[in-house]
This record gives C-alpha cells, structure tokens and sequence, in this order.
C-alpha cells in the first residue's frame, strides 16, 4: 500500500458537464496545432515523394539544371561526374531506388497519420495511451510536421494531458454508458 494519497481518477463517477468543458478547452488548442502539424508533415512527404517515387528522373534533370547555372572550373566537373554516377546508378536500379524511398516515406507519412488519430482521440477524451503516445511521436524531431514546431506542440500536449482535471475527464469518459444511436428518435 501507498502512502500516497489515492488519485480516484479510475473510480465511476458522473460526468461533471463543467468540468468536461473546462478540460475540453484545455485539449483544443495543442489537439489542433498536433493535427496541423502533422498535416503539414503529410504535405511534406507527399511532396517528396514526386520526385523521390515517382519522377526519379525529374531529380536528375534537377541535378543537371543546377550544374548548367554553375561557373566553368573544378567544382562543377566534380559535380558533373557525380550526377553522371547518380543518373547510372538510378538507371540501373531504378526498382529498388523507388522502393527503398516509398518504405521510407512511408513511415513518416504513418508517423503524421498516427498523431492525427491521436489528436482527434484527445479532442473526444477516447484512447488516453493513443493520445499520450501520440504527442510523444510528435516531440521526436523529423518524425511529424516539422522539426521546430513539433517538440513544443508534443510537450504542450503532454503537459494537459497529464493535468488532473484532464485525466478526470478521459476517466469520467471512459465510464459512461456508450451512445444510443437510436436515442434522438425515441423522445
């Protein structure tokens, strides 16, 4: 036995309607920069995945338009042989090139869907381990979003998430019955 006082945020209790929305309002706010971080982390490897995945080809083309604005001398013959090598090297591997980069964006992209779930998961106090899980996922740099603006949004959620009057809520939620769908037609 603790000596610690007992917590009673897993004991069955009512639903406080204020209390809810005060802890609904604190979770709002990190909730949606999480979800627009990992958006904007969505956007971010749709697009690389065009030239990355897709067009491998339009990369190279990239490469030798950048050595076309480059002055005549050393530097652009050693990065002449290097896109030469590059272009040989894709040609011959084209498959497994495209391969590699789709599992490696993919797991980014799994990473931002992830936190999305766990985002929306907090906004309705369901799924508190996703929700935890979800914002430390965000606080590891280049796994969402971007690599500045995740660790703060991360730390954000995690601190309202451990607030007593949150886990309150997420415990209160958790012991309601689930929703009738059929009660809006019986009154």
């Amino acid at each position: 036995m603790s000596r610690y006082p007992d917590d009673r945020f897993d004991e069955q209790r009512p639903a406080n309607p204020r209390e809810l929305e005060v802890a609904r309002a604190a979770v709002t706010a990190p909730a949606v920069f999480l979800i627009l971080n990992a958006l904007f982390g969505l956007a971010v490897v749709g697009c690389l995945s065009v030239p990355l995945v897709f067009k491998p080809d339009s990369l190279v083309e990239f490469l030798h338009d950048l050595i076309a604005q480059q002055p005549p001398g050393p530097e652009r013959a050693d990065l002449e042989k290097k896109t030469e090598e590059f272009e040989n090297a894709l040609n011959a591997n084209r498959e497994a090139y495209v391969r590699n980069n789709a599992i490696t964006l993919a797991i980014p992209a799994a990473l931002n869907l992830f936190v999305i779930l766990g985002a929306f998961c907090m906004r309705g106090f369901s799924l508190y381990p996703v929700c935890i899980i979800s914002a430390v996922v965000t606080i590891i740099p280049a796994t969402t979003g971007c690599c500045f603006t995740g660790v703060p949004f991360g730390i954000w959620a995690l601190v309202v998430l451990n607030r007593p009057d949150v886990k309150a809520a997420f415990a209160s939620r958790k012991s309601l019955p689930p929703n009738d769908p059929d009660a809006q037609y019986m009154r």
